[in-house]
């Protein structure tokens, strides 16, 4: 199928009443196992690639959206490409460059301006690719509102870590 924007399947989906799943790969196999699956039951799906994915692979984002979009190419089915989690501009940038059709920044410490913001300021020219900053509340949250999140700021990117846990 040709390449599908990930806001594309989301209007079908809420068209249709049908769901839209999405599911992390972390390798190929996980791709393309998940197509498998979703082309069985006729099914729209999204595959979903973290900043920990991309830090999995050595960094390197552009082999791995290759071979996601050659798998999403050959697909019966409608496969739209996201990149999540992303907490610097150049990782957006780079996600929008290769071919993710939705990137999420990870926000989740700043206030509900702030995060709009910068959305917006990181967007930049990615004019095919939607961003959103990563749900929450509409109210601000702060650090001491999250008691298993230590947040922090360093140089413009936002980095959250989970304690007693090597996640992010």
């Amino acid at each position: 199928m040709p390449e599908i924007m990930t806001t594309a399947l989301i209007a079908d989906a809420a068209q249709t009443g049908r769901p839209l799943s999405a599911f992390d790969v972390i390798t190929l196999e996980h791709a393309e196992a998940i197509v498998q699956a979703a082309e069985k039951s006729s099914a729209p799906v999204t595959l979903q690639v973290s900043r920990s994915t991309v830090s999995y692979h050595g960094g390197a984002l552009r082999p791995l959206a290759a071979a996601l979009r050659a798998i999403a190419g050959a697909a019966t089915v409608p496969v739209a490409l996201y990149l999540y989690l992303v907490n610097t501009a150049e990782l957006m940038r780079h996600g929008a460059a290769v071919g993710f059709s939705s990137i999420e920044l990870d926000v989740h410490c700043l206030s509900y301006e702030e995060r709009i913001a910068r959305s917006l300021a990181r967007l930049g020219g990615c004019r095919r690719t939607t961003c959103s900053p990563k749900p929450g509340s509409d109210r601000p949250r702060l650090a001491h509102q999250l008691p298993r999140r230590e947040c922090r700021q360093r140089g413009g990117a936002v980095r959250g870590r989970f304690r007693g846990t090597n996640q992010h």
